[in-house]
C-alpha cells in the first residue's frame, strides 16, 4: 500500500510539475484528480501561481460544493498531498495498482486525473477559500 501511494504522489507531483513548466503555465491551469472511497467520490486539485501551490479537496457528494485548502506552500505541497493519501488509504481504494500490469495502472490513472483550465471566477473561489485559512 504504501509504494502505491508514494507512486500516486510521484506521478501527480511531476505530472503538475510538467504542466506549470509548459506552455500552460500555472496561472490558469491545475490539476484535478478523482478520488473514490467507500462512501464518496471527490476531487484534489493542485492549483497555485508563482512559486506557490495549493491543494484543495473538493467534496460534491453534499447539497453544497464543500472546498478546504489544506496546503498553501511553495514546498510543503508534495509532502502534503503524500499525507493526504496515506492518511486516507484505509478509505481511498487504491485497487488500481496490487497485482495490476502497468497497462492496466496507466489506463486507471489517466481517467482520474485532468488537466483544467481554471475560470477567473473559480480563481478567486480557491483564493478566498485559502484566505480563509491563511490568510
Amino acid at each position: 500500500m504504501i509504494n502505491a501511494i508514494w507512486m500516486l504522489k510521484d506521478v501527480l507531483t511531476e505530472l503538475y510539475d510538467e504542466i506549470i513548466n509548459s506552455d500552460y503555465g500555472a496561472e490558469s491551469y491545475g490539476l484535478l484528480v478523482k478520488l473514490v472511497s467507500d462512501h464518496q467520490h471527490y476531487h484534489m486539485l493542485i492549483y497555485g501561481n508563482d512559486n506557490y501551490k495549493g491543494v484543495y479537496i473538493i467534496d460534491n457528494n453534499k447539497e453544497k460544493v464543500e472546498i478546504e485548502c489544506i496546503c498553501y506552500h511553495d514546498s510543503g505541497w508534495r509532502t502534503t498531498i503524500e499525507r493526504f493519501l496515506f492518511e486516507n488509504s484505509n478509505s481511498i481504494h487504491f485497487d488500481m495498482f496490487p497485482n495490476r500490469i502497468m497497462y492496466e495502472v496507466v489506463k486507471k490513472l489517466t481517467r482520474s486525473i485532468a488537466v483544467v483550465n481554471l475560470t477567473n471566477k473559480q480563481k478567486i473561489v480557491l483564493i478566498n477559500v485559502r484566505k480563509k485559512k491563511y490568510g
